[in-house]
């Protein structure tokens, strides 16, 4: 990292978000001010103002000193460099700094002496008593991990969270909390208090502590960036906020449902996933699933839930398909498997039949959502319903190949009665080494199930992959005739009412790491361009069937 140096000056000062103060002695205007913040980088204002007499603030090297700077002075034949504290700096150069001043410029020695006067009372009396922030390192947290109550200033046992505009190209976040002090009217970031450089998705449960425990100067602020799947910073930190203005106390010392169901076009699906933010502290998460109508019969639908599961992870992919009105909630677990604080408020899940839909999906994790390893189908950007035009039933289940989409139609597609059903499907076969005809003959089944319930199937063409990556990610090896596979398949399905989906990707050999960064998932960019192709093609097609309707009806109409 470069260093700031005066002219032929041994001492250097090396370090990242200097405060730098450039005070130019003027042979006639007095002196000037500029402000220059970087890498230890700086620019001198020349204009009128004299090159060979420039006072400099630095800030001390010493580990014994506090984060104020110190003046040294030069000119165009030697150096002078004061990187002690304050008090070091009175006993042993300030003196000789001002005698060398004097008898360098004699003209001028009254307005030096008076500068670094005032300059050294008005440190001595803002930094009295003063406590200098202790950076944490990266990924390490500065507040205990175990607990079960935190405790504010005010007595009270409280969480809070933060959150931030989503990135959807960052897989996690690195997030710096610090103080920010002002010196001559200027704001300055000083080191942080906590650092976490693994944030998964753009919120964090954080404890009160975090405000209690600092007693510096100045107000607390934070500030995040991206980070990608291979670890690299793909985005600068964004401007610091205020965080008393953005924390949000919570009520209970729970983890917090970050999915909300039901709630706009791709949020309707069969087989939830149930994502949460979690909290300090705990190892583990339980997930209850209650019906609603337990609630009638004993007074507490949780006292019978359908479904419970632990998991160590903010995720949870119910693997039951639930039709019905549900509702669901979390709570943390210590190591030794007990309680870590209260259940969350219940979140209410809708799957309807009499909500009647026209459209439904039918698929795999590609349909279901997801994907960035780091986001589950609860992740609205990473599914391509919710960039459609059209609202939807989503009966697609992750990890699913084309046998068992076939074994579930009946039982998960029939009581909604759609009229269209996209299907996509054959992905998880073919990477794992299953034939074509294999996937083609499941494909036929659905659709001749389709045309019995009166429903329209409408195939989509398969997205490519990128083997490489699956096996870097996923530890998975992808079948060396893939390709051919694949284009088998697709070659069927355009011979079939259909969407091609693999249409957008169609000039590349393997997918781009820009739009599936695992290789199998088709992330936010690549989803809402398969969007784009079915919101597309779907007005077409049911434009066509209105008018074969029209048609029917009117020939209908002419024989009677």
């Amino acid at each position: 990292m470069p260093s700031l140096r005066g002219d032929r000056g041994k001492g250097a000062y090396t370090g990242q978000n200097l405060l730098l103060f450039l005070l130019t002695l003027a042979h006639s205007d007095g002196f000037a001010a500029t402000l220059a913040k970087g890498k230890a980088s700086h620019t001198l204002l020349q204009r009128r103002f004299a090159p060979r007499k420039v006072v400099r603030l630095l800030p001390p090297t010493s580990g014994d000193g506090f984060a104020f700077p110190i003046l040294f002075f030069t000119d165009s034949h030697r150096s002078y460099h004061f990187y002690k504290t304050v008090f070091s700096a009175y006993k042993t150069g300030w003196q000789m700094l001002l005698r060398r001043v004097y008898s360098k410029d004699r003209e001028r020695s009254g307005v030096m002496r008076r500068l670094f006067l005032f300059l050294f009372l008005w440190t001595v009396c803002f930094t009295a008593g003063a406590e200098e922030a202790v950076p944490v390192s990266g990924g390490e947290r500065s507040f205990p991990e175990n607990h079960q109550k935190i405790e504010t200033e005010n007595g009270e046992d409280r969480f809070f969270i933060l959150t931030w505009k989503e990135n959807k190209e960052a897989v996690w976040y690195d997030l710096q909390i610090f103080p920010e002090e002002e010196f001559f009217g200027r704001k300055e970031m000083k080191p942080p208090v906590y650092t976490n450089s693994h944030v998964f998705r753009n919120g964090i449960i954080l404890p009160g502590s975090v405000f209690s425990s600092y007693k510096g100067r100045g107000g607390l602020y934070f500030r995040v960036r991206g980070i990608g799947l291979d670890g690299t910073v793909i985005s600068d930190f964004s401007p610091p906020c205020d965080l008393k203005k953005a924390a949000r106390f919570l009520q209970e010392p729970a983890p917090l449902p970050r999915v909300h169901y039901h709630e706009g076009n791709g949020t309707v699906l069969l087989y939830p996933a149930y994502s949460f933010v979690p909290v300090p502290g705990a190892a583990a998460y339980e997930v209850e699933v209650a019906e609603e109508k337990t609630a009638e019969e004993t007074g507490e639908m949780f006292d019978y839930p359908v479904y419970r599961d632990v998991v160590t992870s903010p995720d949870l992919f119910d693997p039951f398909p639930r039709i019905g009105t549900f509702y669901w909630r979390v709570r943390g677990l210590d190591e030794a498997g007990e309680p870590l604080g209260t259940w969350s408020k219940p979140e209410k899940i809708v799957n309807d039949p009499s909500e009647k839909r026209e459209v439904g999906i039918l698929g795999d994790s590609i349909s279901h959502g997801g994907g960035r390893m780091a986001y589950s189908p609860a992740d609205w950007s990473y599914n391509y319903a919710a960039y459609l035009d059209f609202p939807v039933m989503n009966f697609s289940r992750s990890g699913d190949e084309t046998s068992m989409m076939a074994e579930r139609f009946a039982r998960d597609v029939l009581p909604f009665h759609v009229r269209y059903l996209l299907i996509l499907g054959g992905t998880n076969n073919l990477r794992l080494g299953k034939s074509a005809d294999s996937v083609i003959s499941d494909l036929r089944t659905i659709g001749n199930m389709c045309r019995e319930a009166d429903i329209i199937p409408v195939f989509l063409t398969l997205p490519p992959i990128d083997p490489q990556r699956i096996e870097m990610y996923y530890h998975q090896k992808t079948a060396e005739d893939w390709k051919a596979s694949f284009q088998k398949v697709n070659d069927w399905i355009r011979g079939e009412l259909h969407i091609d989906t693999a249409l957008p990707f169609e000039s590349y050999e393997t997918m781009p790491a820009g739009l599936a960064a695992d290789g199998l998932h088709p992330d936010a960019k690549a989803k809402e361009m398969m969007a784009a192709v079915i919101n597309r093609e779907m007005k077409k097609i049911m434009a066509a069937e209105t008018e074969k309707k029209q048609s029917a009806s009117a020939e209908k109409r002419g024989k009677t």
